[in-house]
């Protein structure tokens, strides 16, 4: 099945998303193919307030929302350095990801990473650090990467090694148009397609769901190995 990449940022990152499928196209162990969706800017200028430097936040969440954060996608990256006045509007975009899709492979890069932590968590005259740690501390980011060319590289390794609840999505989104009709009765009449968003979100049906799968596979596992 297709897998699929998106990045955000702030300027235009074109030549790296090349550079990806260029990679994965390359790359031999990766039997499927890779495709990377249109780049993301939450600062563009369609999402500029009256004022035309400030950024309307629930403008720009909901392009996200509507345009990309309701199909599946693999791994997603976001700059850390979105705005040069909103320091924390990485912080606001990757909890927005996290809301919709806990199953994808997340990760932030920027080439000044430590400068702009520093200045997020040392600011005098206000208290953003809390909130913005938590944030960051329970949004499962796989990777913080400082140098933009490693991007494409490192982006190939983390299509290789996708998350549990990635897999399952995957292997529901493939079979998406059959209907449950055996076990895990809270379910039943389900389509696959259905039960796939259950599980990016991780609802608690979702990760009921996740959590009834991989004991049923385990189980199967050791009942085929039972002398």
């Amino acid at each position: 099945m297709e897998k699929k990449i998106l990045l955000i940022d702030d300027n235009d990152i074109s030549d790296t998303l090349e550079a990806i499928e260029d990679d994965c196209a390359g790359d031999s162990e990766l039997e499927f193919k890779v495709k990377c969706l249109p780049w993301f800017n939450p600062v563009g200028r369609k999402f500029l307030n009256a004022d035309n430097t400030t950024i309307n936040l629930e403008l720009s969440r909901q392009h996200l929302i509507e345009e990309y954060l309701g199909d599946k996608i693999d791994v997603i990256g976001c700059d850390f350095n979105l705005h040069s006045e909103n320091k924390t509007l990485a912080f606001e975009i990757i909890e927005t990801i996290r809301q919709l899709n806990k199953s994808a492979t997340l990760f932030i890069y920027s080439g000044g990473m430590n400068r702009s932590t520093l200045q997020l968590f040392s600011e005098e005259g206000r208290k953003p650090g809390e909130r913005y740690l938590k944030i960051a501390m329970t949004s499962n980011i796989s990777a913080y990467i400082n140098n933009r060319n490693a991007i494409a590289e490192r982006v190939v390794e983390m299509i290789k090694q996708p998350s549990i609840e990635l897999q399952i999505e995957d292997y529901l989104m493939q079979n998406q148009s059959l209907t449950l009709s055996h076990y895990l009765e809270e379910f039943k009449g389900k389509q696959f397609f259905e039960i796939s968003k259950e599980v990016r979100i991780q609802s608690e049906v979702g990760v009921r769901f996740t959590k009834e799968f991989i004991e049923r596979g385990i189980s199967h596992i050791v009942d085929l190995n039972i002398d």
